[in-house]
């Protein structure tokens, strides 16, 4: 069964080196240029077996649709151009997706080798894909049988992998998460895309939740556990009563303790505080993205040619 390997790049030339050195030449491999103005280019054309430029769109969706137009396999792999596959580790990863006839699966994040910030982000991510089953299409790294595959819509300025995990259960497609396989991620995060991030992905998530509500469908993801949700919903308590910071503490316990388990002391400390920045970013997003539907406020979108609109 053919493998074709899409990676959407922008701007990436510090990580996709190390993404595209480690895949193997046996498959197909697409890298689908989105208005890069470093190096990714050049860097592209000496790995993949075939180099896509952008032309009218632009954006993450756009580009693995663009992929996948271009690609010759049965099985499609999604794969960010910050994420690094070891090659047994791939080739195990295809073997369980094979032997279990899975449609589409996704893989969880292993130990990161980054420092500060980006180790805690990931570490969350771990926490999160503990489940065998998702509800997001997280294209961080992702199988799917290519006769199971939807187009992302590339209207949407975020959470594409979002909307079409929802779209994949909707139409019957499980999502799995691979047992054998964790991939490392090299993406390098600060305080503020750190912020951003759970900010906006929170506001959008409403809008997108919303959107799907209207057509009478629930929105659902096991992604974020019971724990994970209490832990955001209940967050003002904590600043309103000691007793709000004790439940609190008890309801993240699972979070932190697995968190303490992972790092040294004396990063368990700023772990900690990062994990409730998160929260209240979070929480500050939900906030927003409601105020912002009970307003009819429209989410931003993509035009089909690229520009964002409203």
């Amino acid at each position: 069964m053919k493998v074709s390997i899409i990676i959407p790049v922008k701007n990436g030339e510090a990580t996709l080196p190390f993404c595209l050195q480690v895949l193997s030449s046996e498959h197909e491999i697409i890298v689908v240029n989105d208005h890069s103005t470093d190096d990714s280019c050049r860097i592209a054309r000496q790995y993949a077996t075939k180099v896509i430029d952008l032309k009218d769109k632009t954006g993450a969706a756009a580009a693995r649709n663009a992929g996948v137009a271009a690609s010759s396999g049965e099985l499609l792999v999604f794969i960010d151009s910050d994420i690094i596959v070891r090659p047994s580790r791939f080739q195990r990863a295809l073997s369980e997706f094979r032997k279990k006839n899975y449609c589409a699966a996704v893989a969880r994040y292993s130990d990161s080798p980054l420092k500060g910030i980006s180790r805690f982000y990931n570490s969350y991510m771990q926490y999160k894909y503990r489940s065998n089953i998702s509800d997001v299409f997280c294209t961080s790294f992702a199988i799917i049988s290519k006769k199971k595959w939807i187009p992302f819509k590339e209207t949407l300025d975020c959470l594409e992998d979002v909307d079409l995990g929802q779209e994949l259960r909707l139409s019957g497609t499980r999502i799995n998460v691979l047992k054998s396989l964790q991939v490392t991620h090299l993406k390098k995060i600060n305080l503020r895309n750190f912020h951003v991030t759970y900010l906006s992905r929170s506001r959008n998530a409403m809008h997108l939740s919303w959107s799907y509500l209207k057509r009478g469908i629930r929105f659902t993801d096991r992604t974020v556990t019971l724990d994970m949700k209490l832990a955001v919903a209940l967050l003002p308590l904590s600043f309103l009563h000691p007793l709000g910071i004790l439940m609190h503490i008890i309801i993240s316990s699972r979070f932190i303790l697995f968190y303490a388990q992972k790092e040294r002391t004396s990063f368990v400390v700023i772990g900690i505080a990062l994990y409730y920045y998160a929260l209240i970013c979070m929480w500050l997003g939900i906030v927003w993205g409601n105020i912002e539907v009970a307003m009819r406020i429209p989410l931003r979108t993509r035009s089909p040619q690229g520009a964002t609109s409203v």
